[in-house]
């Protein structure tokens, strides 16, 4: 697949770390081996203990080291977009890793095709490959067969996207450490965002000990959250238009 014209778009990547000096090296390494450069790589240093900022620091002038005091993966996102100049935006967890041609993959998508007139997308999502991380025995995570399939990756270390499309659809919510990226997609689906997804495996996500303890302890109960505030904006949008079905609970 023949890559867009580089000049065409700055894609601004942003990477939230917490305490990830062990892989926050090898998520910079799969986005400066794109085959598509992207303009800026950013990492947001959210108040961690260890070395990860050093390790950012190191890439030299290839990565931006952008601090704050601990305030979760959603602010440092978030800081990370005020900070950026892209036109573009692109987001990588510090313990993920992209495929070398997933912006290139994305930005093709996102300029659409002019010979159909259909309107191009504003949303681009790739498939998504889980991976148990490898310094960790076999019997520490184990993963069913069906897991290593490649599923639809709606998350945000997969997704491309314009920046004033971002700007539509508004920051992520800061005040939950999971689920804000559900609420934020939850919104995008509200606006009717026109989103595609590619059948390319573009982004592995990497299975360790911290990320699958804090999915066990926090997950259920925010994502219950996440859910009262959709159907909580949705019945405000009812009452807004004096009309339409009720929700049924």
């Amino acid at each position: 697949m023949n890559g867009p014209d580089q000049t065409h778009a700055a894609i601004s990547v942003i990477i939230p770390a917490y305490n990830s000096e062990t892989y926050v090296g090898e998520a910079i390494t799969s986005v400066l081996e794109q085959t598509y450069a992207a303009v800026e790589v950013i990492v947001v240093d959210d108040g961690s203990t260890d070395g990860t900022s050093a390790v950012a620091a190191s890439f030299g002038g290839l990565v931006r080291v952008v601090s704050q005091a601990n305030a979760g993966c959603a602010a440092a996102r978030n800081r990370g977009v005020r900070d950026s100049i892209g036109d573009h935006l692109a987001f990588l967890d510090a313990d993920d890793l992209w495929n070398t041609n997933k912006l290139a993959v994305q930005l093709a998508l996102l300029e659409g095709d002019a010979t159909t007139g259909a309107p191009a997308p504003e949303i681009v999502f790739g498939h998504v490959v889980q991976f148990r991380s490898p310094e960790l025995p076999v019997e520490a995570v184990h993963l069913p067969e069906e897991a290593t399939e490649p599923i639809v990756g709606h998350h945000p270390g997969s997704m491309l996207l314009r920046r004033e499309t971002f700007d539509a659809i508004g920051w992520f919510t800061e005040d939950q450490q999971r689920g804000d990226f559900i609420d934020w997609f939850a919104r995008a689906l509200e606006q009717q965002r026109r989103i595609v997804v590619t059948d390319e495996v573009l982004m592995r996500r990497r299975l360790h000990l911290s990320n699958m303890g804090l999915l066990a302890r926090t997950g259920p109960e925010e994502y219950a959250q996440v859910l009262r505030r959709v159907i909580e904006r949705r019945r405000a949008a009812q009452r807004e238009r004096g009309s339409g079905p009720h929700l049924v609970e």
